[in-house]
């Protein structure tokens, strides 16, 4: 169903996959809580590239 609702992104079924891992779909809240609260962390304090993007963010608004 989701690879024909359009979406130009998903076009395959390891985007479907890539969505599913991303989203935690597959795992329990607690284990989903603990999955998104540790892409917060690295967004927020290690990742080099989310800074810059937010840097521009906040310079362009």
């Amino acid at each position: 169903m989701m690879l024909s609702c359009g979406i130009p992104e998903l076009q395959s079924l390891d985007d479907i996959s890539y969505v599913r891992k991303t989203l935690a779909v597959e795992k329990t809240e607690e284990e989903a809580v603990m999955y998104f609260q540790q892409q917060l962390h690295m967004a927020y304090k290690g990742q080099w590239t989310t800074k810059v993007d937010w840097m521009f963010h906040k310079l362009k608004n």
